[in-house]
Formats: structure tokens, sequence, C-alpha cells
């Protein structure tokens, strides 16, 4: 707690709490509790805060370590190692005496200058400790504050520790502890300049490690260390052990079973600490008493004395090291032990048991090369290797069972969790997304997905269809009622525009087909300027589609044009007469193919005269050929004939030529073909015949009046722009085709805004696998409840990761069956 925060609360400095400690003086420093300041309160929760910490700690360590630190080094050392810590160290402890705080000095603690910082100065700046300050205690230094900060001045001045002294200190005011974040305290400070601050913090501060400072000092100084951090970073064979067992924990395939001599029974825990450190690891073994300790001690001397090997064990505790030697000897085992308490009264003891032990050194060996030793051992080496494939061989069924790289659980859990016979869904792409015992997160979401689902994904919710939320803050609320207010203007301004023209307004679905169609429109109106097609249009419009077929009208058009190919048609001859000219034609030919009927035709025929003027009118010659060409333009002539006799026949086809120019035919065609094409393109604007119909409208009115209609749809484009960013085209065509719901929809917003941004944002969090198993959990189960969708979840997964974790191995296949059977 930086003690500035405590200034003024008691209507004094904070400096005067230094003050009052340097003289051994008590002070009060705020109250407990001050209705009328915040500031007092935090305060008062605080130090209370460090009061209950300060006794849990003494309860737990026996020490006490709240400390007042005053003032503060700040700066970096030489190597540019950052330095910010106090000086001082005050001893300290808080009181309540009333309503009132208070602090002052521990009876039994004494100012200390902070030992930590001086041995780092010491190591990091390449100097030695100063002794002296190690072990000043501040006794002989003045309780005048002013007195005791030049005291302290002079002091670092003759010291080999270089601070600068901030003339700051010697005010009677502390500043505030501020923060500092690594790049500013980095810029603010140079390397090998340290500054004193009067900042002062109240908090825990352990000492004990302190203690340690003489023998670090030591050691630097005999130089038997060039510096602590190679010291503790030299690995040694406890740091190799702690990393294996952290990657390994099972050593009991790695020592075979006849390396192990062992007085006692051993669980498997046991064994595997001992085979452990018969491979050379340290470590640990710690837990309540009766857990087995002693025993894998006695265990652990046991194996080591069979080795050939010397064994010390050290205990602060005597009836420990009775238990072991009791254990031992009622193996037999104590003539091969010394028991020390006393180095001194147990000499005798130890010395009579080795001078034994020389003795009858022949005795063992004779022992040892004996026939019940040799079949003693071969019992023994055969038993050793029968329990080393027992051992492999359920190692290799632990393993297996126990396995859990796949799915971050056992093998064994898994087809034990998994019911194949129950409803599942097909996980087969989204299972190696998910750890089993990493769903916590899966499930939160999951849960809170079907909570909003249950109300935002009915079938009749108004904004289901809504564009997301994910992102929408309160200005976007405003925004999405703004435009809710807009539309029923919108569509009220369209509707008084167009109720001049029309017979009703269309609604902004209709309005939006004739804005797609704009384009066609266009087309459609250029087709129309021509005089005189909208005629022409006009006439057809009175017929459905079907009879107007510009199909047909393009097949007379190229049969009428093929009629005009090389010759062309006869056309001098009136329509009336076609028939006689045929025959008379038909006859003189006929008579024209003898020599006698050719006398006979020029003397005598009443047909010459007609053929012959026709002949001249078409620049033929009295000749055969002349003939043959008259008879194909004749030909075409009734060719024509025919089709203009079917165009006659369609009512809503106007202005048939009468004439035969094939420029004059052509020019009809193309203008009726270009009304027909106006038709379809009116008839395609789905739903403008009802609002602009050209039945009793001139060409002038109904090119207005649709130009009218398109000049006002367009002036909203923009708007339906901007209510597109915002809603959907359904919403739109919603809100137009029912204004009256705007007010429905601003309730529905008020009520559900928040809840609605929670949800997309949630949903755009999903990840795809997350979103596709939502949706099969949704096809799955109706309603969608979370239990359910939940135990759904998970035994899919269970069982998909089971049927994928079916080994061919005899482990695996030996577990399926066990487990189904058991199932």
């Amino acid at each position: 707690m930086d003690l500035h925060e405590l200034s003024q609360l008691n209507k004094e400095k904070s400096f005067e709490i230094i003050e009052a400690l340097i003289r051994g003086n008590k002070k009060n420093v705020c109250a407990v509790m001050d209705s009328r300041m915040e500031a007092n309160n935090e305060a008062s929760k605080k130090l209370k805060k460090l009061l209950r910490l300060d006794h849990f700690i003494f309860e737990e360590r026996g020490t006490k370590d709240l400390h007042i630190g005053w003032p503060f080094v700040r700066g970096k050392f030489s190597d540019g190692t950052f330095v910010r810590c106090p000086l001082l160290f005050f001893p300290v402890e808080l009181q309540t005496e009333g309503n009132q705080w208070s602090i002052r000095m521990r009876e039994e603690g004494n100012i200390s200058l902070n030992k930590s910082f001086l041995l780092a100065y010491s190591l990091y700046n390449k100097v030695k400790a100063d002794e002296t300050l190690l072990e000043e205690d501040f006794e002989e230094f003045e309780s005048d504050s002013n007195l005791f900060r030049t005291a302290l001045y002079h002091l670092l001045q003759s010291s080999s520790i270089q601070v600068n002294f901030n003339p700051d200190n010697y005010r009677d005011e502390l500043t505030t502890f501020a923060s500092f974040k690594k790049e500013e305290f980095d810029k603010q400070h140079n390397n090998g300049e340290l500054k004193l601050y009067p900042e002062a913090v109240l908090g825990i501060f352990p000492q004990a490690g302190s203690f340690l400072v003489p023998d670090y000092q030591e050691l630097i100084d005999q130089q038997k260390i060039s510096g602590f951090e190679e010291f503790f970073s030299q690995k040694t064979m406890a740091d190799k052990a702690a990393n294996l067992l952290a990657k390994n924990q099972n050593f009991i395939s790695q020592v075979k079973e006849e390396k192990i001599v062992t007085g006692l029974s051993l669980d498997a825990w046991q064994e595997n600490s001992l085979k452990a450190i018969k491979l050379g690891h340290s470590l640990v073994v710690q837990g309540p008493p009766g857990t087995g300790k002693s025993h894998l001690i006695c265990n652990l001397i046991s194996d080591f004395i069979a080795s050939g090997k010397s064994v010390l064990v050290v205990c602060q505790k005597r009836a420990a090291l009775d238990v072991v030697y009791q254990r031992l000897k009622d193996q037999g085992l104590s003539e091969f032990l010394a028991l020390v308490h006393d180095f001194k009264n147990d000499r005798k003891e130890i010395y009579q048991k080795a001078a034994s032990q020389i003795e009858r050194v022949d005795e063992y060996k004779t022992r040892n090369n004996g026939l019940d030793t040799i079949q003693l051992e071969r019992k023994f080496f055969h038993a050793s290797r029968r329990i080393d494939q027992i051992t492999e061989e359920l190692e290799e069924f632990k393993a297996a069972l126990f396995d859990e790289q796949e799915c971050s659980i056992s093998v064994k859990e898994l087809y034990l969790r998994s019911y194949p016979h129950r409803e599942t869904i097909n996980l087969k792409q989204e299972y190696q997304n998910f750890k089993i015992d990493n769903l916590t997160d899966f499930f939160t979401k999951l849960k809170s997905y079907i909570h909003y689902a249950s109300q935002f994904e009915q079938p009749d919710y108004l904004l289901r269809t809504r564009r997301t939320f994910a992102e929408h803050t309160a200005a976007d609320l405003r925004t999405l009622k703004s435009i809710l207010n807009e539309i029923p203007e919108h569509l009220k301004k369209l509707s008084s525009a167009l109720e001049a023209i029309s017979v009703s307004v269309p609604d902004w679905q209709q309005a939006e087909g004739f804005l797609e169609k704009k384009e066609d429109v266009k087309e459609m109106l250029r087709l129309l300027y021509e005089k005189p097609n909208y005629v022409y249009f006009q006439r057809m419009n009175l017929e459905d589609d079907e009879e107007t077929s510009s199909l047909w009208l393009s097949n007379i058009r190229r049969v009428v044009n093929d009629c005009f190919v090389e010759e062309g048609p006869e056309a001098s001859t009136p329509i009336h007469q076609l028939g006689t000219f045929q025959k008379a034609l038909s006859r003189s030919m006929k008579s024209r193919k003898s020599l006698i009927g050719l006398i006979r035709w020029e003397l005598f025929s009443e047909d010459k005269y007609l053929i012959k003027r026709i002949l001249v009118n078409n620049n033929l010659k009295s000749n055969k050929a002349g003939f043959q060409t008259l008879e194909r333009m004749l030909d075409n002539r009734l060719n024509l004939e025919h089709n203009f006799s079917k165009l006659k026949t369609k009512a809503w086809l106007l202005d048939i030529p009468e004439d035969y120019s094939q420029k004059t035919i052509d020019a009809w065609f193309e203008k009726q073909l270009k009304a027909l094409r106006a038709k379809l393109l009116f008839n395609s604007v789905r739903g403008l015949k009802n609002f602009v119909d050209p039945k009793n409208l001139s060409e002038k009115e109904f090119m207005d009046n649709v130009d009218l209609i398109f000049r006002q749809l367009m002036i909203f484009i923009p708007q339906k722009e901007k209510w597109a960013l915002h809603f959907t085209a359904p919403q739109i065509d919603q809100l137009t085709s029912d204004p009256g719901q705007a007010e429905t929809w601003k309730a529905l917003l008020t009520n559900d805004f928040d809840a609605l941004c929670e949800y997309d944002k949630l949903k755009a969090d999903l990840s795809n696998d997350e979103q596709n198993i939502i949706y099969k959990l949704a096809e799955k189960l109706n309603p969608l409840d979370f239990e359910s969708a939940k135990a759904l979840f998970e035994n899919s997964l269970y069982v998909d990761r089971s049927h994928r974790n079916k080994g061919s191995s005899a482990p695996h296949c030996f577990l399926r069956q066990t487990l189904a059977a058991g199932k």
C-alpha cells in the first residue's frame, strides 16, 4: 500500500508517519470507518487486508514480515538491470484502538538496510559488498528525522554504494508511488544511475532470505561461484531428474527385477520411486504419517546394502530414525547398520559392529559360495524374469487403458462413457477439434445460444431474418428506430405522387420489381418513340401473349422476304385478275411446247394479248426463258398474297401494306416486331399494366405516366440503399407492405436490442465446426434444450472418438471385448 494514500486522512501529512517511526512513537493514520470520507474507508480496507495477511503469515511461518519501505531506490545497475526497491525497512505492526488505525515499530525489530539490494548492487556492479552496511542496525542514529536523513546520507557517502541522494528526500513530504511501464521506465533511467525518491510503501517484505546473504557473500569472496545466475542454472542430476519425471513418471520397466533386492514389500508407487533413484534421479517423497515414507527408506537402504554401497540417512527427528532402524533390525540387518544419535556416546557400539563385520568376512564368503545360495540365486533370477515378463504385459495393457494422447482422456474412460445404441449426431468432420477435457467453453456458448435461440429463432419472430447485430451499439438502435419512422413517411409521399396517374399505388415489392426492370422499360419507351409503333403496341395489348406471337410474325416475315429473292413477285396484275392470269399463263405455256401449238397460240389465242402485256410490264421477252421467269414471279406473287391473307386475319396487325415494295413491306414488319417487343417488355414488368394501362391513354400520356412512375421510384433508391444497410430485403418488403408494423418493430427493438446484440456476437464468435454441431443438434432435438443437447453431443463425441481409437493391438481388442461385454 502506498503510504502517501494516508496523507491528510488524519489531518496530517503522510511523512509524519515516517517521523513517528524514526522517533519510535506510535502514529494514528486514519479512522477504521468514516461515513463522510470514501478515501478513508478505502485505505482502511487495505490496512485490514494487510493486517489479516500479516497474521496469517505469522501463524503459518512464525515470522512477522510487515514493513514500511522508505525511501525508494530507482534506476538501473551498470548492466542495465532495472532497480526499484526500498532502501530501508521499518518493521511495524498495525493496531486498531477504538475507531483509529495506528502504526508503530515492532518492539523486537530494528530499522535495517535492504540486504537484497546491497547484495544485488555488489553482484551487478562488480564491487565488494560493504559488511558495515549489511550489519547496520541504526541504533546510533538520531531520532530527529532531519538528523536521521543527514546521517543516512553520510553513511551512503562513506560506503561503496553510489546512490544519488535526491534533495527531495530532505523535504518533509512523501510522493505518490508512481506506476511505470517497462518501456517508460527504460527511457527515464540510465545505466548505472541510482536515485533515492521520497516514496514509502507499507507491505509484506519477507526478510528471512536476508539471513542467507552472508553465506552468498562467502561463496563469492572465496570464488566458489562466479555468479548466482550461473550457480542456479547449472544442470544437476536433480534438475535432469525433475525434467524426466515431468515427462515420464513410470520407471518400473526401466530397471530389471533381478536388480532390486528389498527386505520389505513394495507397492507400485514405492517401487517406481526406488527404481527412479537407482537410475540416478533425485526426488522428494512427501505424505502424511502412515503413507509409507519410512517403509520406502528401509527398502532403499536394503537395496543399496545388497549392491555393496554405503548409505547415510539423516533426519531432524530421532523418533523417525529409530523407526527405520527397528524395521531393518526386524529384517536381520542390524549388524550392517550403525545408529548414531550422539557421535560421542554411540562410538563404542559402532566400532564393535565394524570389528564384528571384519571378523566374519570369511564366514560371509563361505555362505555366499554355498550350494544353497547358488540354488537360491537361480530361483531368484527365474522369478525375477517371470515378474519382468508379466510386468511388461501389464504395462502394455495399462498404456492402452490410460492412453490420453488422442482425445485427452483415457481409452478406458472413453469406452465407459459412450453409449453406441443411443441417439448420436455425425461428428466425422468436427470431432478432432474438440478435446473432451476442454469442452467448458463450447458448452457455455451452447447454453447461451439455446437460451437466445428459443426466442429469436422462432418462425413468427419479426426480427428473425435481420442483419447481424454483432457490432451494433446504442447509436445503431437510434438509427434503426429512425428508419422505422422514415419508411411509412416515404411510402406516403410515394402514394401522393402516384395517385394522380394510377388506379392504385404499387407496394414496395412491386416498386422494386419496376426498378429492377428499369432498363427494359427504357428500351420499351425507345421502341415506342418511333411512329406509329405506339398505335400498334396499343392494339396488341388488347390480345394475350399467345396470340401476339413474335415468332409467328418473324416466320411470316422470312417467307415474305423469300418471295422477293431473284425476280421477286409479279406486281402489275391486280389481285382480282390473278386467277385469270394464272390460267392464261398455264394454257399459253402448254401451247408453246410444240411448233403447231405455238403457231396456233400466236394466230388464234385469246390469252396472247394479256400475257404479252404482262411480259412487257415486267420487261420480259416473249420466249421460253421469259415465260419461265414470269411463271416464277407469279408463284412468288401467289405466295406473297397467301401470307398477306394470313396477316389480314390478325386483328392486332394494323396498316398491312397494299403495295408490293419489299422496302415498304420490310419496314412494316420491323415496326410490328418493335411493337411486339415493346409489348413483351411491358408485360415483363409485373403489375405495371395495373397502374399504366395503354388502352385508354394516348402515346404522350402513356410515356409521361411511365416516366413519372419511374422518376418517383428513382427518388427512393438512395433511401432503399440506406435501409438495406440495416434491414434485409424481406424485412423491407414486410414493412413496406404493412407500414403499420413499424411501431411493433420499434417496441420489439427497445425490449430485445441488447439481447440480440449479444446473440449475434455469440453466433459470430462460433467457429464453423461449432456452428455445424449446433445445426445438427437442432435438427435432432425439437425443442432444443441445453441438457439434452449437451448429453447428445457428449455421447456423439465419445462414440466417434471410441470408433477412431480402435487399434489393432491386443490390448485394444481385449479392451473393446471386455467393455462391450460389461455394457
